[in-house]
């Protein structure tokens, strides 16, 4: 739990920084930052989806083993 907190704490900080770099040059923040899906490349999509099945994977699969020894 505390490693998807610290994740999640990790990702609004750093999407909150962007959007505010953003900001200061005059990116349209409503177009440019929350449509990057849409203009990414396969490969980016593969290495995106890695990252946060490994974030995921882990702490389940780690519940998992807690859950079978009790």
């Amino acid at each position: 739990m505390k490693v998807l907190g610290i994740a999640l704490f990790m990702f609004v900080t750093i999407m909150s920084m962007t959007l505010g770099f953003d900001l200061i040059i005059g990116v349209d923040v409503a177009l440019e930052s929350f449509s990057p899906i849409y203009v990414m490349e396969t490969f980016e999509l593969m290495v995106t989806l890695v990252f946060l099945l490994s974030l995921l994977v882990t702490p389940v699969l780690s519940f998992l083993r807690k859950r079978r020894k009790e």
